[in-house]
């Protein structure tokens, strides 16, 4: 019984330090920002999530597919056609973004 409770224990002493790490930045801006400051920075991190979601998810696909393929050539060649394709869609709509 001991020994269970100190897993728990240690447990919720790392889901509560996970906790103030992913979301302190918001308590900080919630009590030291004004509201309207406080309302751009969540504006902006939301936004740039976005991004990095459309910019990293189709090479995680790509990812998934290659590493989880079987030792089939034409399936390889596949993927790799894809990542290119994906990874050069992604930048050019990144650069397209940034200089417009």
């Amino acid at each position: 019984m001991a020994k269970s409770t100190a897993l728990v224990n240690d447990f919720s002493k790392s889901c509560v330090l996970k906790f103030l790490l992913t979301e302190g930045e918001k308590f900080v801006i919630i009590w030291f920002a004004i509201l309207d400051q406080s309302a751009e920075y969540s504006l902006v991190t939301t936004l740039i999530g976005l991004v990095c979601r459309f910019i990293f998810a189709p090479i995680e696909e790509a990812c998934f597919l290659k590493f989880s393929a079987s030792k089939n050539p034409a399936l390889d060649q596949l993927v790799q056609w894809l990542a290119g394709v994906m990874g050069i869609a992604s930048c050019a709509w990144v650069f397209s973004i940034l200089n417009g």
